[in-house]
């Protein structure tokens, strides 16, 4: 890496671990006309055949490979951060009961005064959301979704036990009033 008077360059980024590598470049420099990031990452797991994925966080969320390549320029944080483009993409699984293949893919897009994901793309086993998401605004901010999906089947995320209702948690009268 190297420093100077207009930032941080980073040419060659490598970290092997046991489960996978991280391997890019970054930026973060600045000069008279404001701020200026890139970044070019790929990560990898080590051998995802044999289940030795990359775990998030200790959950049972695991990559497998990504990448993410972004760029901006900004006088401000705000503008920099509604200026960055590029592309970013995960694939990997859920483990629970059984293993789910998930993705994620979406393309950052420098729309003035927002910061917008476009092409968004969520695989989850069989089920598919796709659509975008944008942050707009400067004092009031605002978010906006529009998200379309197929066959997405959420139950396998939420805790395997009983179904029956807890202690103390009344069943609504006209439930069981209906067909």
């Amino acid at each position: 890496f190297s420093t100077g008077e207009h930032g941080l360059q980073i040419s060659a980024l490598t970290s092997q671990g046991p489960q996978g590598s991280l391997d890019g470049d970054l930026g973060i420099l600045s000069d008279e006309n404001g701020w200026t990031v890139h970044m070019d990452m790929d990560i990898q797991a080590r051998d995802a055949a044999s289940g030795r994925e990359l775990q998030f966080a200790g959950t049972n969320w695991l990559g497998r490979t990504g990448h993410a390549r972004l760029t901006g320029r900004g006088r401000t944080s705000t503008e920099l951060l509604n200026a960055i483009s590029g592309d970013i993409a995960l694939e990997g699984l859920y483990r629970g009961s059984i293993d789910i293949p998930v993705s994620l893919s979406a393309q950052l897009d420098n729309h003035p005064e927002q910061f917008a994901l476009e092409n968004l793309t969520l695989d989850f086993g069989e089920g598919r959301l796709s659509g975008s998401a944008k942050l707009s605004g400067t004092t009031r901010r605002a978010l906006t979704v529009d998200v379309k999906g197929t066959s997405m089947d959420l139950a396998v995320l939420l805790p395997a036990g009983d179904t029956e209702p807890q202690a103390g948690i009344a069943i609504p009268k006209f439930l069981g009033e209906l067909p």
